[in-house]
């Protein structure tokens, strides 16, 4: 989960509840830190300057043992008040802030845990938790403790943070917020086989529940060797990161971990998340693309001109900040594109790219296809998003919605999306819009990046 701090500049904690069937050792803790310092990012205590007092790494090295708590309550497990204690230990926990002079990051284990064994909780401050390095990191120790490729994986989120060009550090760190939590969210449904039922584990990465909420979210977890997961993204012909990606929603995960994946997994994994469509996935490039999460934004105006010149006033304020930019102007993920629009756009986009299905009509509940009519979209307006990140804003009857397409496009599929959005512009202004039997659209066969570069 996510818990904003008290601070200036959005600063927030990345916290991680990880259930462990075996009692964890106080040395294999702080071999988990040993690791993590390797990176250097992992090395300092918090030194916070200039006006937003954003957090450097230029402080004392940390010492180990400053990073690992062990909270031991054995003698309490029999014992009616073990429930209360333990989650008083949580709550406390959770309410402890990071000040000046203390470490960015923390282990607090919690032995005996809920169901025996432990529970490890991991809290990491914000600026620590740039794309996907830290679940990286938490994966391979807790699961395998295989050594770490940690040149590998610091130089990935180095490269990640030298991309993010513009505005404040705080600002290009909150930029790939949205990314972090969808591997977070895209972590936690690979590993989990039960949630309590009064945590908030959303259905969507997208839908920022997770950040405000002040419920945990507990992930319960039976160890899931790393070469497994290796193993299914070979089959998905993806990366192990587009697995994690992939595996959004609680059909595919189930799908995934009880069931397996045949030769055929990457189709049949496909099938499972278009179960209601009528789309031959035989032949469909497809891999792990589900559809464009649309967040609604809380105004309504009437009028479609209007609608557009709201939007094109929000680009770039909105986009710059990414997801928590998006939720603090109260944007909740509502909708998706219409399956006709959207397939001729899964086609182009390089595989592996995860993206959030929810429902138009209302909230997110459960993974589902949509049988709308193209026309009910009436704009779409491109934007940049930083790191081959395409977003867009579009209307919808009234309402206004932002979609994202999760870790980018090839450069196919690009062309094909600004084809897309091209053929939505032309309808804006009146142009006659080309149709194809049976779906409602047919792409341009040229195709005008005019209007995708004009709100850049």
């Amino acid at each position: 989960m996510l818990r904003y701090l008290d601070k200036p500049g959005q600063q927030f904690l990345v916290m991680l509840l990880i259930h462990q069937q075996e009692e964890v050792d106080r040395d294999d803790v702080l071999e988990i830190a040993r690791r993590l310092t390797e990176c250097e990012r992992f090395k300092r205590a918090i030194v916070e300057r200039g006006r937003w007092k954003v957090p450097s790494f230029e402080g004392a090295e940390v010492v180990l043992e400053d990073h690992v708590r062990m909270h031991d309550f054995t003698s309490l497990k029999e014992k009616e008040e073990y429930l209360d204690v333990y989650m008083s230990k949580l709550a406390e926990l959770r309410g402890e802030d990071f000040d000046e002079g203390k470490p960015l990051w923390r282990i607090d284990v919690i032995t005996p845990g809920l169901r025996g064994g432990s529970t490890c909780i991991f809290q990491f401050h914000h600026c620590l938790s740039d794309g996907m390095g830290l679940v990286l990191f938490a994966v391979k120790n807790i699961v395998d403790k295989d050594p770490l490729l940690v040149e590998e994986i610091s130089d990935r989120v180095d490269s990640i943070v030298r991309k993010r060009r513009g505005g404040s550090l705080g600002t290009r760190l909150l930029r790939g917020l949205h990314y972090f939590e969808s591997y977070m969210y895209a972590l936690g449904s690979v590993f989990t086989h039960l949630v309590i039922p009064d945590a908030s584990m959303p259905s969507s990465p997208f839908r920022g529940k997770h950040v405000d909420s002040n419920k945990w979210s507990m992930a319960w977890s039976d160890p899931i060797p790393f070469a497994g997961v290796k193993n299914v993204s070979a089959q998905l012909n993806c990366t192990v990161n587009q697995c994690f990606l992939g595996a959004l929603g609680g059909a595919v995960r189930s799908y995934m971990i009880q069931e397996g994946f045949p030769t055929d997994g990457r189709v049949n994994f496909a099938m499972s998340v278009f179960s209601n469509s009528s789309v031959n996935m035989s032949s469909s490039k497809i891999c792990n693309n589900v559809a464009f999460p649309v967040y609604a934004l809380g105004v309504h105006i009437e009028d479609t001109e209007q609608r557009i010149q709201y939007l094109q006033g929000h680009t770039k304020r909105l986009h710059r900040g990414g997801h928590a930019a998006m939720v603090k102007h109260g944007l909740k993920c509502c909708g998706l594109l219409p399956r006709e629009t959207a397939v001729p756009v899964f086609n182009g986009l390089c595989r592996g790219t995860s993206l959030a299905i929810s429902n138009v009509h209302g909230p997110v509940t459960q993974l589902s296809v949509l049988d709308n009519p193209v026309n009910q979209i009436e704009a779409i307006i491109p934007c940049g998003g930083g790191m081959g990140v395409t977003m867009s804003f579009l209307t919808y009857r009234g309402s206004i919605g932002i979609t994202s397409s999760g870790t980018g496009l090839s450069p196919s599929g690009h062309k094909l999306l600004v084809a897309l959005l091209s053929e939505e512009f032309k309808l804006l202004t009146g142009r006659r819009r080309q149709r194809a039997p049976g779906n409602g659209l047919r792409l341009p066969l040229v195709v005008d990046e005019t209007a995708h570069r004009s709100f850049n």
